[in-house]
């Protein structure tokens, strides 16, 4: 009987002790818990400012400025730029996202400090994609987006397109010096008889046409051409290239333009790509803006074949 008493103690002593310990710790562990999740709450996070797949060049830079403004607004933070290609992107910018150099050009003439901002290529995504972060002071950088994607391989027995630009000062906008003479004095008269009706000068728009500068080689500009093709054919001295240019027929002078773009492409040549002999340049047709397709050629391979738009009616033939 005694014995049995004695157990009994015995065994209501070590579940007594048991209950104690366990007590201890779940206390511990809920203190723990509270204790990193107040660590977290207090630690600054990066947070994501903006994103966006596409977006127009005043649109690009306001967003751009507005990020800088962030950036200078938090002492002590930097700014962080995540830049993923889209698996349909062309082949010039595999290696180089297709805003991140528009956006470096953005920052340089505002003599913002390189040093808080970091670009950082994220890689390939079903679509295109650019996000402005902020980092705090003692945040953690964001990490990039996981995707199992590959760059896309480059075709060896086809021509295919390389790169694509604008021609000309305004993003494939007008370019009075290879507007067509008949076109110009059409415009001329037409403005000038607005005007008359205002109770204005007609000569102001004289003088406007007379202001437009004769072409000059120097004076031709060749920002627009696309320096990654030029690389890429320099590395394949068998490849050829093509550069198809679109423009409305009936209002530029499509030999001026040609020369204009035979002229750009010498600048392989001065900027040392010795590339200039294999490019051929093309008319494509219509499309109402000045644009052109680079196409890169291997051996053996046809030649791509233009793609002009379908030209648009003009405003007097809908009422007919």
């Amino acid at each position: 009987m005694v014995a049995r008493r004695a157990k009994g103690n015995l065994l209501i002593r070590s579940g007594a002790t048991a209950f104690v310990t366990l007590l201890a710790i779940l206390f511990g562990s809920v203190g723990s818990v509270r204790a990193q999740v107040n660590d977290s709450a207090e630690k600054p996070q990066a947070r994501l400012v903006d994103e966006f797949s596409s977006a127009g060049s005043c649109e690009l830079g306001a967003r751009i400025d507005a990020f800088l403004i962030e950036i200078q607004n938090n002492s002590g933070s930097k700014g962080y730029v995540f830049s993923y290609n889209g698996i349909n992107v062309l082949p010039a910018y595999y290696e180089s996202p297709h805003y991140e150099r528009a956006i470096m050009n953005h920052i340089v003439p505002r003599r913002f400090d390189k040093s808080r901002i970091t670009f950082v290529r994220g890689g390939f995504l079903d679509s295109p994609l650019t996000q402005f972060w902020l980092v705090p002071e003692g945040a953690t950088p964001p990490e990039t987006k996981r995707s199992s994607l590959e760059a896309p391989s480059i075709p060896q027995d086809r021509a295919f397109k390389f790169d694509q630009k604008y021609i000309g000062d305004f993003d494939g906008g007008d370019d009075g010096r290879f507007v067509l003479d008949s076109v110009l004095e059409r415009e001329r008269i037409e403005f000038g008889e607005d005007l008359d009706e205002d109770g204005e000068a007609s000569e102001t728009i004289d003088e406007l046409v007379e202001e437009i500068p004769e072409i000059a080689e120097d004076q031709l500009d060749h920002y627009w051409l696309s320096s990654a093709f030029g690389g890429f054919l320099s590395l394949r001295p068998e490849w050829n290239g093509v550069v198809i240019f679109y423009a409305d027929d009936q209002r530029y002078d499509i030999a001026k333009l040609t020369n204009r773009i035979y002229s750009a492409v010498n600048r392989y040549e001065q900027d040392g790509d010795r590339i200039a002999g294999r490019v051929r340049v093309v008319y494509g047709g219509y499309r109402d803006s000045l644009e052109a397709d680079f196409f890169a050629v291997p051996p053996g391979a046809g030649d791509p074949k233009p793609t002009p738009a379908e030209r648009k009616a003009d405003v007097e033939d809908w009422d007919q």
